[in-house]
């Protein structure tokens, strides 16, 4: 897996992206959406395993979601009595001052937190191949809180909805498809997969493993689920 966070002179897509934040629509061209993609892919974790690239492949290839993966949030920087900022992802603490903004990119987020989880003591022992898969189910989970953020989201609201629930929707109705053709060709990738992301499953898994893994993927994601969490509870949205 390439774990380098996306560098600053990243791609004119995701600098485009960039450009056209905040609530108001815009639209971003097939070639912009394409490049941002093709950029995503290559820092996605890598198999050999010929059914897991179509996967991999198949999760980003809705625009809607290489655009929620790349629109920034936009959260005002909060310093404490020591002069360190709470929120320090995006730029050196030098950089940040009290009352200033910062743009943290989703994906760059759910890239970070996917290594951290590949790479827990908890699944230490476990296969490369589980690591893997640990660390894919990590970079996906924060989907559908990603499309709850998207910009481009018409005025809605969660009805009776926690977010919790609405990105569970979200999330299944993104990556519902691509689960189901991995569940069918391969049912052991496929069961450990959905059982990270909240999908139903034929059969059973082996359970130590499979809480192993979710418990790596719950902790590597908690700070970043916080987050675009509480971004949501005041974001218009619409179904996706």
């Amino acid at each position: 897996m390439n774990t380098n966070p996306l560098p600053r002179n990243t791609p004119s897509a995701l600098q485009a992206l960039q450009r056209n934040t905040g609530r108001r629509r815009y639209q971003l061209s097939p070639m912009g959406i394409q490049a941002y993609r093709a950029r995503m892919l290559q820092l996605c974790p890598q198999f050999t395993e010929s059914h897991l690239t179509p996967f991999v492949h198949a999760c980003f290839a809705p625009a809607e979601t290489v655009m929620a993966y790349g629109s920034p949030l936009h959260l005002p920087v909060v310093v404490d009595v020591a002069g360190k900022p709470f929120v320090a992802e995006a730029l050196p603490d030098s950089h940040f001052q009290s009352g200033q903004m910062v743009s943290i990119i989703p994906f760059q987020s759910a890239l970070q937190a996917a290594h951290q989880a590949q790479n827990m003591k908890i699944i230490e022992e476990e296969s490369d191949f589980i690591k893997r898969l640990t660390c894919l189910a990590a970079l996906l989970s924060p989907c559908g809180l990603f499309l709850l953020n998207h910009p481009t989201l018409g005025p809605g609201g969660l009805l009776d909805e926690t977010v919790d629930q609405a990105a569970r929707g979200y999330r299944k109705k993104a990556l519902g498809h691509a689960v189901a053709v991995l569940n069918e060709r391969a049912p052991e990738a496929g069961k450990f997969l959905s059982f990270a992301l909240g999908f139903s499953y034929k059969g059973g898994v082996e359970g130590q493993r499979a809480t192993k893994m979710a418990t790596a993927i719950a902790l590597s994601t908690l700070r970043l689920r916080n987050l675009w969490g509480t971004a949501a509870l005041s974001l218009p949205r619409a179904p996706f």
